[in-house]
């Protein structure tokens, strides 16, 4: 890795082999210190490493190309620009912000060298800075050629005296499940007067009805259990301090035998190290973790002579990832067993970060020690690597999978 002059890092080269690198990741910056490229999205050609740049972007803050929005001077991003190696379409998102530098429009525009694929988000406010409504659009399904439309409408409804969803109304109800979308599976505002969100004296939301969870804390107003209405569990366990040591995701499985099956995964967490699977997954420093988006990720097997890439083509502003007129041609290398794979799907989303919620557009919970992620940093998945070692029964049902590097 190199850095320049003020210790910004200006170039990360990836997996040396005897013959070079792999990749090599650029940065560029503005005089202002703010980040306005990784990579050159007009050039994905080799430079000093052995591949093509797999995916390279650009920030624009005051300097916006033509038709791609206003400018910026106060540290908004105005438009970004991103390109993949998979098809070398050339793509871009724009932003507008009202007077209060909030977020009230992230759309596709439509160039003659960006695709208008429909994708987009309205936001509106009231006094309190509160999201009132929020609108997307994208693809509804596919039939087989893509279907465009309204994906949600939402309305917030907040409680009297406070900052306290009680109401989230959704006037789109699409049961296509890949739309990831937000699903009002709670009762109406118009129809009755119980809300769909409950809190407790401390103002922790106990209750969520549209995603059917229910919500303990301990004494320091910490999670301490997400029970869901299918049985699922999701526990935290703390020291008398707050900080976190473990958490726990059990689900409960039955096949016809019947044999109930537990899985469990538990994350471990000492000082600033996580561990998983007796191994340090990540290590809590001043920075964001290696979870963030539009990113390449990479599969490797000993017996493999090339890369194989799967890229990660578009975000709505929320991180939440629409449907995909063009899945990757190439699968992640798997074990001689069927494994329900999210990464190319992107149906999992912001894996690790507990408490955001994507579909609603903010907040619900926070874990001891951390802190909202920023608007325009919203991870989608942590990039894996590696191959699968996996135990199943007779019956096919995956016991245990492990990701060995």
């Amino acid at each position: 890795m190199t850095y320049n002059a003020t210790g910004q890092l200006t170039e990360k080269n990836l997996h040396q082999l005897s013959s070079g690198y792999l990749q090599s990741i650029d940065y560029q910056y503005n005089p202002r210190g703010w980040l306005t490229a990784i990579n050159d999205p007009n050039n994905l050609s080799a430079g000093g490493e052995l591949y093509n740049d797999l995916f390279a972007m650009s920030l624009h803050y005051n300097n916006v190309p033509t038709l791609l929005g206003s400018p910026n001077y106060n540290g908004n991003i105005s438009a970004i620009e991103w390109k993949t190696e998979q098809d070398g379409i050339l793509r871009a998102y724009s932003f507008s912000y009202d007077a209060l530098n909030r977020l009230t429009a992230a759309y596709n525009p439509s160039t003659s060298t960006n695709p208008n694929e429909g994708f987009s988000e309205t936001y509106t406010y009231n006094p309190a800075g509160n999201i009132t409504a929020l609108i997307r659009t994208g693809i509804k399904s596919h039939n087989p050629a893509p279907v465009w439309g309204m994906v949600d409408k939402l309305t917030y409804q907040y409680m009297p005296f406070g900052n306290q969803p009680q109401f989230i109304d959704d006037e789109t109800q699409d049961t296509d499940p890949d739309l990831n979308d937000f699903k009002d599976n709670g009762s109406s505002s118009a129809t009755t007067s119980n809300p769909e969100y409950a809190y407790d004296a401390n103002g922790n939301m106990v209750m969520d009805a549209n995603k059917g969870i229910m919500i303990q804390y301990n004494h320091l107003n910490l999670p301490r259990t997400v029970t869901f209405a299918d049985g699922k569990t999701i526990t935290w366990i703390y020291d008398a301090t707050g900080r976190k040591l473990q958490k726990r995701t059990c689900q409960l499985r039955t096949d016809s035998d019947p044999i109930l099956i537990t899985d469990i995964k538990r994350p471990d967490y000492i000082d600033q190290h996580r561990h998983q699977s007796e191994r340090i997954k990540h290590i809590n420093t001043n920075r964001t973790p290696e979870e963030t988006p539009l990113t390449y990720i990479d599969y490797y097997a000993a017996t493999q002579t090339k890369i194989q890439t799967a890229i990660q083509q578009a975000y709505v502003q929320t991180g939440t990832a629409p449907a995909r007129t063009n899945p990757p041609a190439v699968e992640p290398i798997r074990e001689s067993c069927t494994i329900r794979d999210y990464v190319l799907g992107l149906e999992y989303l912001n894996q690790e970060p507990e408490g955001y919620y994507h579909e609603e557009g903010r907040i619900n919970l926070l874990e001891g020690g951390r802190t909202p992620m920023p608007t325009c940093a919203h991870p989608p998945l942590n990039p894996l690597k590696g191959t699968f070692n996996v135990s199943l029964l007779s019956s096919g049902y995956l016991v245990c999978c492990t990701l060995k590097n």
